[in-house]
């Protein structure tokens, strides 16, 4: 069913989440970050600042390794942007360790990631958000050989940072589904015509509109 078990949610109004693993255990750790971050709210008449909420979720999550219940079969990451502080990203596994990163990605093929999310992360800040979507989606596809098949699988994806003055937001389909024909489209150009013409490709769309920067 279209649009149903989405894996990319928000928590209140300025914090992403996402998931991998089990869905339904991704699914109970989003209601329980939902209901911190509704009763921290509730509390103070502010936003619960994504370090308290992470640091509660970790707590949540390591509490289900310590005997008497399943641990969760998820990893999360948690995402938000401020004016002040700039965009912070945390992710926790099953265990309920969480970290602090720049870029992260969770799955068997994260070690191959790594290359492309390093180079996207010291450009970021220097590209627009519409480039930034269509290269995350060139790295998802390649990680699944940019197949028609893979072209055909779901993507999800979301963000937050000056653009949207910290408040987050999950792309609607259509926005995804640019990015994705962008994608499957640039990897059979280089695979044609090679990594030169795929880096002048670049260099020409980099200069197109005026979209502001995202973080």
């Amino acid at each position: 069913m279209k649009n149903a078990n989405n894996r990319v949610a928000t928590v209140n109004g300025s914090i992403i989440f996402a998931c991998s693993g089990l869905f339904p255990d991704g699914m109970a750790i989003l209601d329980y970050a939902r209901g911190e971050a509704l009763k921290y709210r509730k509390q103070y008449s502010t936003e619960m600042p994504i370090e308290e909420l992470v640091r509660s979720v970790a707590e949540h999550v390591h509490h289900f390794t310590l005997g008497g219940n399943r641990p969760y079969g998820a990893s999360v990451v948690f995402a938000s942007w401020s004016e002040i502080e700039g965009g912070k990203l945390f992710a926790v596994d099953p265990s309920g360790m969480c970290q602090q990163y720049e870029a992260w990605a969770f799955g068997k093929n994260r070690p191959n990631m790594r290359n492309d999310i390093d180079r996207i992360r010291k450009d970021c800040r220097h590209l627009r958000r519409k480039r930034l979507r269509k290269e995350s989606a060139r790295i998802l596809l390649n990680m699944r050989e940019a197949s028609l098949k893979a072209m055909q699988s779901r993507i999800e994806m979301a963000w937050c940072g000056f653009s949207t003055l910290g408040k987050a937001i999950v792309l609607h389909n259509e926005q995804v589904k640019h990015a994705v024909i962008w994608a499957f489209l640039k990897h059979e150009a280089a695979c044609e015509e090679g990594d030169d013409r795929l880096n002048e490709i670049s260099s020409e769309e980099e200069s197109d509109g005026m979209e502001e920067t995202y973080v």
